[in-house]
């Protein structure tokens, strides 16, 4: 029972220090977004759930059933009590009918100036774009008058930015954020030690040297059949970057060169390469202004030149056979940007992915594993 306690005791301390440290951003989160907590102390709150002592993520829920969400270092949502989309009882739907005060524009221009109130740029979060907007049916005479306003992340398939607003009384019911940009490291919890980094661990540089010498040959050759821009004969004064990490045993390395070129590179083979103006990457938001451009490749045409583009490294036909998936930018980015990424994933070969710019035709990006 004393083992039992001990471990109990230390749950609670662990839960306090947390909700010390992070209850100043979360009101000061509270008052730039003019959300009910913003003067809120611990004592009003009601329970922490799902702490993560890796990423310092958790959940905090004031006695008013409000909650706030930290993660990634940044406050990343607040739903409230009277939040319509997270309503689990449809028998509570009459408790949300009420007069629409609020033009779906100005709903629109509320989320918009609350994130900036919040120091966020409406560009960071793709905000500055046409915004998907949803609101309930009307059941007869009744109206839910809740606005759901989502920006998607143009580059992939998540959403950036998520409000509801409640149109009868012009206020915030929920925000929902998930964006490189507002990525930040958690403040440290004092007295206890920082959690290792999640994800693949790097390699030291003595060990990273003799692989990065020993890929550039690869890389060439790999380069020269795609008719890249990468110097001739590349050498080790080419590299801006060459970081190696872990991956099960096996050396994986990113190798940036002076020109911005990204290839990621296994010790006896190259997987792929993106350009510095890769539109679909996982790891970074992009700026959709510097992508603009005009739609001049049908489908079949840039399925054709992923398909020459692959078949240039010697992979074989059957790889690419088939009809590819194609994404295309995703909410209003699709109609400003011309580029598409295309998927294969054939019985017996290696999946394939493959970044094409519509406009011109040029290969921006490829990954075979």
């Amino acid at each position: 029972m004393t083992g039992m306690l001990e471990v109990t005791n230390q749950l609670v301390a662990y839960t306090n220090a947390v909700l010390n440290l992070l209850m100043p951003q979360i009101t000061e989160f509270a008052k730039k977004a003019d959300l009910p907590e913003q003067w809120s102390s611990v004592a009003e709150v009601r329970r922490v759930d799902q702490i993560d002592p890796q990423k310092l993520d958790c959940v905090v829920t004031f006695k008013t059933r409000n909650l706030y969400w930290f993660s990634f270092g940044y406050v990343q949502a607040f739903e409230s009590a009277h939040a319509f989309y997270a309503l689990q009882n449809p028998n509570l739907v009459p408790n949300y009918y009420a007069p629409q005060n609020m033009t779906k524009e100005e709903a629109i221009e509320l989320a918009r100036k609350t994130i900036r109130k919040l120091g966020y740029t409406e560009e960071m979060l793709y905000a500055d774009l046409e915004p998907e907007v949803y609101t309930p049916a009307v059941d007869g005479t009744n109206i839910i008058p809740h606005y759901r306003i989502s920006w998607p992340a143009a580059n992939r398939d998540i959403t950036s930015a998520r409000f509801e607003i409640n149109g009868n009384n012009k206020t915030i019911e929920s925000i929902w954020f998930l964006n490189w940009n507002l990525v930040r490291d958690p403040p440290p919890i004092p007295g206890r030690e920082q959690a290792p980094k999640a994800g693949l661990v790097e390699l030291p540089q003595s060990e990273t040297n003799p692989l990065m010498l020993g890929v550039l040959p690869l890389i060439a050759d790999f380069s020269k059949r795609l008719g890249l821009p990468a110097p001739y004969p590349l050498g080790s004064n080419s590299i801006a970057r060459y970081p190696f990490y872990n991956s099960n045993g096996y050396p994986i390395g990113k190798i940036t060169l002076t020109n911005g070129l990204l290839f990621t590179v296994l010790t006896n083979r190259v997987l792929g390469f993106a350009a510095p103006d890769e539109f679909f990457a996982e790891t970074h938001e992009v700026k959709v202004k510097e992508f603009l451009g005009k739609w001049n490749l049908s489908d079949d045409q840039v399925v054709q030149k992923a398909r020459e583009c692959v078949r240039k490294l010697g992979i074989p036909k059957r790889a690419v056979a088939g009809l590819p998936r194609i994404d295309k930018p995703f909410g209003a980015a699709k109609a400003l940007v011309p580029r598409c990424a295309l998927y294969w994933s054939e019985d017996g070969c290696p999946p394939v992915q493959v970044e094409v710019a519509a406009d011109s035709g040029d290969i921006k990006a490829v990954m075979i594993w």
